[in-house]
């Protein structure tokens, strides 16, 4: 849905998602799946193709960045931690299999707090203001969930980058 919501709300009509995109994603989730049960040594390798894979369908969109409108500009930021958590969970996955890496579950809540959470803010507030007939700009109180949320998505990687490098006692 984000895929094609987020380009027909900034004004990029020319993108047409790839033929193979959908196919392409479903078999590398689903290898992804039964990578973790049969060799979970090779999951940052399935986990680094998806990220690659959504970064060059990000890049095909052409979406007007920056963006001047906080509604787009969050809309635009959840797409981008998408690939964003697929490639940190490959970097991961590689330490924690290869040097026994503890991440805390970090790409699970870039996934969720970055992507799905700062969508349903901005698809939330575009529904909501487009659907009152009100003009869509985002205001304060909108505006300081978005923040708050990206704040503590910071305050979360930072968490697990600064225990993981701890030593464990």
């Amino acid at each position: 849905v984000a895929f094609r919501m987020v380009p027909f709300f900034s004004g990029s009509m020319l993108y047409e998602r790839s033929r193979y995109f959908h196919p392409l994603l479903f078999t590398l989730l689903l290898l992804h799946v039964l990578l973790d049960s049969l060799y979970p040594g090779a999951l940052f390798l399935c986990d680094f193709a998806i990220s690659l894979l959504l970064v060059v369908e990000l890049m095909r969109m052409e979406l007007p960045i920056p963006s001047k409108e906080p509604l787009l500009w969050s809309l635009h930021l959840a797409l981008f931690w998408l690939p964003l958590a697929f490639f940190v969970g490959a970097i991961v996955e590689f330490f924690e299999a290869w040097f026994s890496y503890h991440s805390f579950r970090l790409p699970l809540h870039m996934l969720l707090l970055g992507y799905l959470t700062t969508l349903l803010i901005a698809f939330g507030t575009r529904v909501t203001l487009g659907h009152g007939g009100a003009v869509l700009r985002v205001d304060g109180c909108g505006r300081f969930i978005f923040y708050f949320t990206q704040f503590v998505l910071l305050a979360r990687v930072l968490y697990s980058l600064t225990e993981a490098s701890s030593p464990l006692l």
